[in-house]
C-alpha cells in the first residue's frame, strides 16, 4: 500500500505506523505496520497481508481506492539497525529489514550482511527477486 506522505511527517527507517481507515465502519479500528519506504521519499510504503477470509481491516484496506482517507499515528520505534550482521525474519516479520536493506544497497554498504526469511509456503514469500539482487548469494530463506 502505498499512501501520500503529511506535509512534515517524520519517521526513521525501522518504524512502524498504526492504520486505519477513515470510516464510521472502522472508528477506533487501527492495526500497526512497519514502513517499507524510505524517509526521504514522498510517499509512505506499507506492506500488508490481506485476510480476505477474515472481512477485517485488511481487507477493507486492499479495497480503498484514489483520495479515499486513512488514519495514521505518528512513527514508532520497531527494530534499530543495529550494523553488520545477519537478519533473521519469520513471515511478515521481514517487513522491517526491506528499508534496512534497500537503503545499505543505496550506500553500497550491503557487503557483510545477510538475511535468513523463513515462511510456511513459497508463494508467501515477497520480494524474493529484489531481495537475491540486492544480497547477492547471502539471502536464505527456509519453508
Amino acid at each position: 500500500m502505498v499512501i501520500e506522505k503529511p506535509l512534515g511527517y517524520n519517521y526513521n527507517i525501522g518504524q512502524a505506523i498504526e492504520i486505519g481507515i477513515d470510516s464510521p465502519d472502522f472508528q477506533y479500528k487501527l492495526a500497526p505496520f512497519t514502513l517499507t519506504s524510505l524517509p526521504r521519499e514522498a510517499y509512505l510504503e506499507l506492506m500488508i497481508k490481506v485476510y480476505s477470509m477474515h472481512n477485517g481491516l485488511t481487507l477493507a484496506l486492499s479495497k480503498l481506492e484514489v483520495h479515499d482517507q486513512v488514519v495514521i499515528t505518528e512513527a514508532w520505534d520497531s527494530y534499530k539497525y543495529q550494523g553488520n550482521g545477519t537478519f533473521i525474519a519469520g513471515g511478515s516479520g521481514i517487513t522491517p529489514f526491506i528499508p534496512m536493506i534497500r537503503e545499505l544497497l543505496e550506500k553500497n554498504a550491503i557487503k557483510n550482511h545477510s538475511l535468513i526469511h523463513a515462511n510456511r509456503k513459497s508463494k508467501d514469500m515477497i520480494l524474493v527477486k529484489e531481495l537475491e539482487k540486492a544480497l547477492d548469494g547471502s539471502y536464505f530463506k527456509i519453508l
